[in-house]
């Protein structure tokens, strides 16, 4: 009988011991993204899904993708493009001729430049257009920029803060200002596939980096977000601009711009 009793007592502690354990599990909130990405196809060059706190904008059958750098540009008016975003920071908006020292960090476009001294700069994004070839650099990021513009006629890179690289979070330096709140931006690696992702709403860095990261992004670039946010999209390859970000009085003061072009 006494064997019995604390058989019994035993198998309660197990259930209970177990019971808790369920309990804890239920209450820890891994994310609160939902990673689904679905997409919607439509007969646009861009398909758009989305996130609870995200927006992915999938440039598809691309042919090349560029920097555009001159003094009030304008992105949207050229044919062959079908998709534009600000990339690099601009160092200031009171300016009236183009100087690559304008440019946060290094970049190529044809050739390597040194750009401005960002400190906050992490990491880059590099085309390569003899092979369309795209990808994402870390640490020893210009060293890469340099060997593309040396090895590429016509490469294309630009440098910002490296949110995810590898799937895994990255640090970020407090010259990028982390915690101030607002709409973001980043140019993605999801399942080998490249993505511009914006921000549904305003987040800190450190936020918009664990979405991105819970959306499945393998590497994750930032992009100029601020007064200067201008990005459009073609909605076909003969149809009309629609403005994610619609211009401003200081849109005209971007120093360069993200370009996808068209297969032609």
């Amino acid at each position: 009988m006494k064997t019995r009793v604390i058989f019994i007592l035993n198998l309660v502690l197990i259930l209970s011991l177990t019971s808790c354990g369920g309990n804890r599990q239920n209450t820890v909130v891994c994310s609160q993204e939902n990673t689904e990405i679905q997409h919607f196809p439509t007969d646009t060059t861009v398909i758009v899904s989305e996130t609870d706190s995200l927006i992915l904008y999938k440039p598809i059958f691309f042919g090349g993708i560029g920097m555009d750098c001159e003094y009030n540009c304008e992105p949207a008016v050229t044919n062959n493009r079908i998709f534009v975003a600000a990339g690099a920071y601009t160092k200031t908006y009171k300016w009236t001729e183009f100087a690559d020292t304008l440019v946060a960090g290094p970049y190529v476009d044809g050739k390597f430049y040194e750009g401005y001294t960002a400190p906050a700069n992490s990491g880059a994004f590099y085309y390569v257009h003899s092979a369309r070839r795209w990808g994402f650099a870390h640490h020893g990021y210009e060293q890469v920029l340099r060997d593309i513009a040396k090895n590429e006629e016509n490469g294309t890179a630009f440098s910002q803060v490296m949110l995810v690289y590898n799937g895994a979070l990255c640090s970020i330096d407090e010259n990028a200002r982390p915690y101030k709140s607002t709409l973001r931006r980043a140019i993605c690696d999801i399942d080998n596939e490249l993505y511009i992702v914006d921000s549904k709403y305003d987040m800190n860095m450190y936020e918009f980096a664990k979405c991105l990261k819970a959306a499945r992004v393998f590497h994750g670039l930032y992009m100029d977000m601020g007064y200067m946010r201008y990005s459009a999209y073609k909605t076909s390859y003969e149809g009309e601009w629609i403005e994610i970000h619609p211009r401003n009085p200081l849109t005209k003061y971007c120093s360069n711009y993200i370009v996808f072009y068209y297969v032609d």
